[in-house]
């Protein structure tokens, strides 16, 4: 499977062994989800009276995300927050989000007006995402709430400490 290389390759590029992210995705706990924001008059987004979703940041493991065709996703610049970055929509792109320590950042991301879309009567077409969602087996969406959720080895150091403290839901 994709997720499978995709947690290999990081935990290698954590100095892990190579199987440390699996034994956190034994079983089956993922979500591949459809989102449909319904057709809404571009006013009312180049306003901010309202948003299709506003900004935010996963808290799963690794999001795959395929975005429809009209555009209007972005992500936050890392280097100037509060400043946002276009994404645009590409055939067979898939967008992906995963996050650490900060060493890998989870990016803050937003949907917005897509850029160049025409408004037929002041209304932007609906927009269409499928994001998948690799869970751990214990996360919070599988209701184990007291499973501590802590920055990966090999994210920090003596010198690069921990950014974040452990968290569960409970």
């Amino acid at each position: 499977m994709v997720e499978q290389n995709i947690l290999r390759a990081l935990a290698l590029g954590f100095g892990l062994e190579e199987e440390w992210f699996l034994k956190y995705h034994e079983t089956a706990n993922s979500q591949l989800r459809l989102h449909h924001y319904p057709s809404i008059f571009s006013e009312l987004l180049e306003t901010n009276k309202l948003t299709r979703i506003s900004a935010h940041t996963d808290f799963n493991t690794l999001t795959f995300l395929f975005q429809g065709k009209i555009g209007g996703l972005e992500v936050e610049d890392p280097n100037e927050p509060g400043k946002y970055v276009p994404v645009p929509p590409i055939p067979n792109l898939i967008v992906l989000n995963a996050g650490s320590n900060d060493t890998i950042r989870s990016t803050m991301h937003r949907i917005v007006a897509p850029p160049g879309v025409a408004a037929k009567d002041g209304l932007l077409p609906s927009w269409y995402s499928m994001p998948y969602v690799n869970l751990p087996i214990n996360g919070w969406y599988a209701q184990d709430f007291s499973t501590v959720v802590d920055s990966v080895p090999g994210t920090w150091t003596a010198d690069y400490p921990k950014k974040y403290e452990p968290v569960s839901v409970s």
